[in-house]
């Protein structure tokens, strides 16, 4: 190998005559000739000698098992061809045995149903129909030919023929006579018989009888009756759509036991098509004789309105019975009518509601709510619109309650609202007041009529009612913006002259104050009794005509705007540590005074005066960081530019003091 790998390669190119080319083959033999010696070496130094003598011994076996496997698969083949013949043989037999059987059946049948005719007994003649009419006439006719087989198929054709119409006979004249168990008894036969859909059918003419029955009777009467006038069709559909579920609920188990269940929707068509056509006819005569076009006043509509409200109501209660029986029902001509009612209903009602509060801010008067004034037409107006809603949920119709809680909101926005707004030009205290307080009543009664539609069973099962309640939140956010507006307005034309004078009383007080100054202030206040004095007269003309929440409202706005004043005032006043000891005492009085007038919390409010108060009367300067200092952990108001302006309202305290103070 290392003589052939040293050897150079040949170029082909290079070879021009005969002798060139003999030369380099001869070379190339001689190399073959080393490359495959070394080869042989190889081999023998890595394969060692293998025994042929075994491989004769496995190869004589080896024809030994094909030989056996091959008379074994013959045997099996033999086997399986006999196995396979009796298997078809014993299925003829199992065949020819069955035909045996049914051609005795047949007899049987044919005797039985002779005998069972005779004596009545149709349920035992009609299970020997239905043995004879599983039963192929074709195959028994070919293996039996005599005139005993065509004899006994006779009698049993007979027999069904007159079966069927013994029984639909009998069917019949029970549902005449009203005989209810005997119907039942009869119509469970008809599927033995193989008249599924004439059984069906003739059961559907029952309950068409009975539901006529029933509009002649019952609901003639309903319709007759002049101390239920106003919901005489309400009651009618009720009476009508309460018949027709009991014949659903005595129909359901018969026709899922005998007939099956894929043939109940068949049966429900059936009755919703007689039920569809007796509840339209009330329908019709329901718009007809309440002449729904024709309604003007209001106290025709009201009534109308209920009716609609119990119709829609117990239509929708019969369709969602229905739908549980079979939810693939297709939508009945009952409820697409109710759907035409509907709309009708929601404009009649809108009607009613602009009217109805129409008369009730005609009927305006007054009344005393905790001593409080209020006009009686923001009441009278939530009723109307309370009463609206409720029925308009009594109907069980989305679309009505949508439409119609819109229209209430609507209704509070555009009229209740803006009759509101118009008193905002009044300069009168006591309109002002009266319809501040109309506000807040208007404000506690959105707060009710969210709370109970909120509540509802019918708007918590539909995500669209619950968002359309909810625009009510926007209604209430405006009466409260407008209750702000009258209380502000009462501030400014009552209040605001009272606070500005008692700045005034301030202004004029010195607080550059001695020993003397300050015991003599402790006895005989300058400033604060004549404060308080001065604005407890408006307060109390006030809180006598205003309710409690929007005194307490009014309170808070006055408190706002007597901080500023003040905190202002402070700012333009000259102080020494005495004097800003009085003005912690004036502080605690004023608040004591103010927080008696209400249930609000208004400290928050002079918090930034009480702290200006503290950094005046501070004894050394230091004692400040304490308060606003890094390390604090009081809730302080003023920045430290603040405290070092109010520092330089003080004469006692020195620039360089206040310079050198390091605040965090």
């Amino acid at each position: 190998m290392a003589d052939a790998s040293s050897t150079n390669v040949l170029n082909i190119d290079s070879l021009q005559t005969l002798e060139q080319l003999q030369e380099a083959y001869d070379k190339l033999c001689v190399e073959e000739t080393k490359i495959q010696n070394s080869i042989n070496e190889l081999c023998k130094q890595r394969i060692p000698e293998f025994d042929t003598s075994s491989l004769n011994t496995v190869k004589s076996d080896a024809y030994y098992l094909a030989k056996e496997l091959r008379s074994t698969a013959t045997l099996a083949d033999g086997v399986s061809c006999k196995v396979r013949k009796i298997d078809e043989a014993g299925s003829r037999i199992s065949a020819c045995l069955r035909r045996v059987d049914d051609i005795l059946d047949l007899k049987l049948c044919a005797d039985g149903v002779k005998d069972a005719l005779n004596e009545e007994d149709y349920e035992l003649a009609a299970s020997h129909i239905k043995r004879f009419l599983a039963l192929d006439e074709a195959v028994l006719r070919k293996m039996d030919t005599s005139s005993a087989l065509e004899a006994s198929l006779k009698v049993l054709h007979e027999a069904h023929e007159k079966l069927k119409s013994v029984v639909k006979d009998r069917l019949n004249s029970a549902a005449r006579n009203e005989d209810t168990a005997t119907v039942e008894r009869f119509f469970k036969l008809f599927p033995q018989l193989g008249e599924h859909d004439t059984g069906l059918a003739t059961y559907c003419t029952h309950i068409s009888n009975r539901l006529s029955k029933i509009m002649d009777a019952d609901v003639k009467a309903a319709l007759d009756n002049n101390v239920r006038y106003h919901v005489k069709f309400a009651d009618s559909i009720n009476i009508l759509l309460e018949e027709a579920a009991g014949l659903v609920n005595t129909l359901e188990p018969l026709v899922n036991a005998y007939y099956g269940s894929d043939r109940l929707k068949d049966a429900l068509l059936h009755v919703q098509a007689e039920c569809d056509k007796h509840a339209l006819t009330l329908l019709t005569s329901f718009e007809n004789e309440r002449k729904l076009n024709d309604l003007d006043d209001a106290r025709q509509i009201d009534p109308v309105l209920a009716e609609i409200s119990s119709l829609s109501y117990r239509a929708h209660l019969y369709a969602r019975f229905i739908q549980r029986r079979a939810p693939d029902m297709p939508e009945s001509k009952l409820s697409r009518r109710i759907h035409d009612l509907i709309s009708s209903y929601v404009a009649l009602e809108e009607r009613w509601m602009t009217e109805s509060v129409f008369k009730a801010k005609q009927m305006d008067g007054t009344f005393s709510l905790n001593t409080a004034t209020v006009s009686s037409f923001v009441d009278d107006i939530f009723y109307v619109l309370e009463k609206c809603i409720t029925r308009s949920l009594s109907t069980a119709s989305v679309q009505a309650a949508c439409a119609v809680i819109n229209n209430a909101v609507t209704l509070l926005e555009s009229n209740l609202l803006e009759n509101l707004k118009i008193k905002l030009s009044s300069v009168d205290k006591q309109v002002l007041a009266l319809y501040a307080n109309n506000t807040q009543r208007a404000i506690e009664n959105v707060k009710k009529l969210k709370s109970k539609f909120e509540d509802d069973r019918t708007v918590k099962e539909s995500a669209k009612l619950t968002a359309v309640v909810c625009e009510l939140n926007s209604s209430m956010s405006n009466f409260t913006s407008l209750q702000n507006e009258f209380c502000a307005k009462l501030h400014l034309n009552v209040v605001k002259a009272k606070i500005v004078a008692a700045i005034d009383f301030f202004s004029n007080v010195s607080h550059v104050l001695n020993e003397q100054d300050l015991d003599c202030y402790e006895v005989d206040d300058p400033w604060t009794f004549q404060a308080i004095a001065t604005m407890d007269m408006a307060f109390k003309s006030l809180q006598e005509d205003l309710s409690t929440e929007n005194f307490d409202t009014l309170i808070n706005q006055s408190a706002h705007e007597f901080s500023i004043r003040l905190e202002k005032a402070i700012l333009s006043r000259t102080f020494n540590r005495l004097g800003g000891m009085q003005l912690e005492r004036d502080l605690r009085t004023l608040l004591t005074y103010i927080t008696s007038l209400t249930s609000w919390t208004v400290r928050d409010k002079f918090a930034r005066i009480q702290q200006m108060a503290l950094v005046l009367s501070v004894e050394n300067v230091d004692e400040l960081k304490d308060y606003c200092g890094a390390s604090s952990s009081f809730t302080w108001r003023l920045s430290p530019n603040d405290v070092r302006r109010i520092l330089r309202l003080r004469k006692d305290v020195k620039a360089r003091d206040i310079a050198a103070l390091k605040l965090g």
